[in-house]
């Protein structure tokens, strides 16, 4: 439900992200014994490569994220916040690889707060897309 509200909410992509990759910390760096990450990117990834079900319902899994964030995306092109001229699927690829990154990293063990940093300068970065 919280993710539905960021995606909801009249906010600009910068907001928007940050909000988003916050909802995902939350999920990752907290556990019973330690902090989870994602289920998909952490434990059914690598039953992937046996079973072609899970492969390609992790595929759809990827595209329905890529066209959330390109939602996002175009939406900040509508409202003049990003350049028309951005690549809005390589862009939208970028946002998943960072949230599967902070899945992996927080499964890991790195400190919220590092990840929280990086959050910051991922959020620059695609907030502020060169054409």
């Amino acid at each position: 439900v919280k993710v539905l509200e960021i995606f909801k909410a009249d906010i600009d992509i910068r907001e928007r992200l940050r909000r988003f990759y916050d909802a995902a910390l939350d999920i990752y760096t907290t556990g019973d014994t330690a902090p989870r990450g994602c289920f998909a990117v952490m434990t059914v990834a690598s039953d992937a490569i046996a079973d072609p079900e899970i492969s390609a319902l992790m595929r759809e899994n990827f595209v329905e994220l890529d066209d959330a964030f390109g939602w996002c995306f175009r939406t900040a092109v509508t409202r003049g916040e990003l350049p028309e001229t951005i690549d809005i699927p390589t862009l939208s690829q970028l946002a998943s690889a960072t949230l599967n990154m902070l899945s992996i990293r927080s499964r890991a063990g790195v400190p919220r707060a590092e990840l929280e940093a990086f959050v910051q300068k991922a959020v620059g970065l695609l907030s502020q897309s060169p054409a």
